[in-house]
């Protein structure tokens, strides 16, 4: 299959194969979150986005013409989409003043690296998370279960600082910066 040829290219002799829980046809309306996430960003201090687990690039509706966005995405939903699988070896190759972190952290196994990752190439980091302090439940899809300290620590560690929180009752909105900016 066409996953399984894109898993083997990116595992290595030494690195077994990870299998993804995100699935290419996902039911579920991302609209109403993407709109809300892009409420927190200050376009007018913004020139570039990065939107990571970008699916069918909803968030785009929503941002300016005169800012580049650039989506990432298991799956080539639309052309412009840049195939990256962070599960198993891939990583960021663009700089951006924003990453967009709209339900995609939940499907990373190494979330740490992944924030690492996310912070060494944006200087504001805005998406949504269910935090195990909210949600207890965990969907079988998710691979990954934070407490909202935990996922703090991930950027303060990275030096980030929380800008803002907002519980939407089925998941968390979040913004973090990089400390003096």
């Amino acid at each position: 299959s066409q996953d399984g040829q894109k898993q083997n290219k990116a595992a290595t002799a030494s690195q077994p194969v990870i299998e993804n829980t995100w699935k290419e046809n996902f039911s579920y309306n991302f609209s109403m979150r993407n709109k809300m996430i892009s409420q927190v960003i200050d376009f007018s201090r913004v020139s570039s986005i990065l939107d990571l687990g970008c699916g069918q690039q909803d968030l785009r509706l929503f941002v300016p013409e005169n800012v580049s966005y650039t989506g990432y995405d298991l799956y080539q939903h639309k052309p412009s989409t840049i195939i990256r699988d962070f599960n198993n070896g891939d990583t960021i190759h663009d700089d951006a003043d924003v990453a967009v972190c709209s339900g995609f952290l939940e499907y990373i196994r190494d979330p740490e690296a992944m924030i690492e990752d996310i912070c060494a190439h944006c200087s504001t980091v805005v998406g949504s998370y269910n935090f195990t302090d909210d949600v207890p439940e965990r969907s079988s899809i998710w691979v990954n279960a934070l407490p909202k300290s935990r996922f703090d620590s991930f950027f303060r560690k990275n030096g980030f600082r929380k800008r803002a929180e907002i519980f939407r009752g089925d998941d968390t909105l979040f913004a973090y910066s990089r400390a003096g900016i």
